[in-house]
């Protein structure tokens, strides 16, 4: 019973989270650095659309500075990248709520 229930609870928290993917290049990164605003969401330009109809961001919390370090190398390399994400999320820039949050990344060694 114990397995069951487990297995189910699992099962039901990665349906809730609805992650998507795309492999893409990216085109800008922003950072608000200006005055108070050093802790908002930082936007990312990619060559894919972001389906909500907005952009993408990454959310200034846990291990960001991860995925920004990838961001820039795959900027700067010209390398793409494979962008898990969340539709339809409001990051904290913005008063709209049809942004994609970028949930993980990954950079393609051989891509050009």
């Amino acid at each position: 019973m114990k397995k069951i229930i487990f297995i189910l609870s699992v099962f039901l928290s990665t349906m809730a989270l609805a992650v998507e993917e795309v492999n893409t290049k990216v085109n800008l990164v922003r950072n608000y650095a200006a005055g108070g605003l050093g802790g908002l969401d930082m936007p990312v330009i990619l060559d894919a659309a972001c389906p909500s109809g907005s952009s993408f961001y990454i959310e200034k919390s846990g291990d960001y500075q991860t995925t920004l370090s990838i961001l820039l190398t795959a900027l700067t390399t010209n390398k793409t990248v494979s962008v898990a994400f969340e539709r339809g999320r409001k990051p904290n820039f913005t008063s709209l709520s049809n942004y994609c949050r970028i949930y993980s990344i990954g950079i393609n060694r051989n891509a050009l």
